[in-house]
């Protein structure tokens, strides 16, 4: 479990939160015949699981910030990074959600519901100019990124920091939403 909150840390987001979704954005909230949400409702749990990653990331930002203010230039290069690899991914959900919404398992659980299998960039990539945009700047901000003369101590620095008091808090916060997400996810019809 820590590996994957230490992943997240670098594959999650930074940022204001904004998604993208265009014509694959997230469709409204219905309710089917029993009056029990529908697989829309479990789309807000989609925008829910990105605010709370979205959060966890402003936090970590702000407290790498304010302990390494002399790495501000590569941590913003970084912000930015993780929040196209996250709106990445919400296109990608938002994709599969209608066009073969069965890769998304909606009741194992997060990891399940959260690491779906996809092999269709192709076809996303044809069908959204957005995210064809989004797959260029990822591919320039890792490189800007990676070759960033300060991004090793800037790793070396995201190792310190998680047994910082302030990062312990932001991350449970983290995992109490992930938590309450799971539940939501199991007891999906």
């Amino acid at each position: 479990m820590k590996a994957l909150l230490a992943i997240l840390c670098f594959f999650a987001v930074f940022g204001n939160g904004s998604a993208v979704h265009s014509k694959d954005g997230p469709p409204a909230e219905e309710k089917n015949e029993s009056g029990k949400a529908s697989s829309a409702k479990r789309d807000a749990l989609r925008e829910r699981y990105t605010s709370a990653q979205i959060e966890y990331q402003k936090r970590f930002y702000e407290i790498m910030v304010n302990k390494h203010p002399e790495l501000k230039p590569v941590l913003e290069i970084n912000r930015d990074l993780q929040t196209a690899f996250i709106q990445s991914q919400t296109a990608k959900f938002y994709y599969l959600l209608r066009h073969d919404p069965g890769k998304i398992k909606r009741t194992e659980g997060i990891s399940a519901w959260a690491n779906f299998d996809w092999t269709e960039s192709e076809a996303l990539l044809k069908s959204n100019r957005e995210f064809a945009q989004l797959e260029k700047d990822i591919e320039k901000l890792k490189k800007l990124n990676n070759g960033h003369p300060q991004w090793p101590q800037a790793r070396e620095k995201f190792r310190n920091i998680m047994q910082d008091k302030d990062h312990k808090a932001a991350l449970d916060k983290l995992n109490k939403e992930r938590s309450e997400i799971d539940k939501i996810l199991r007891k999906a019809p």
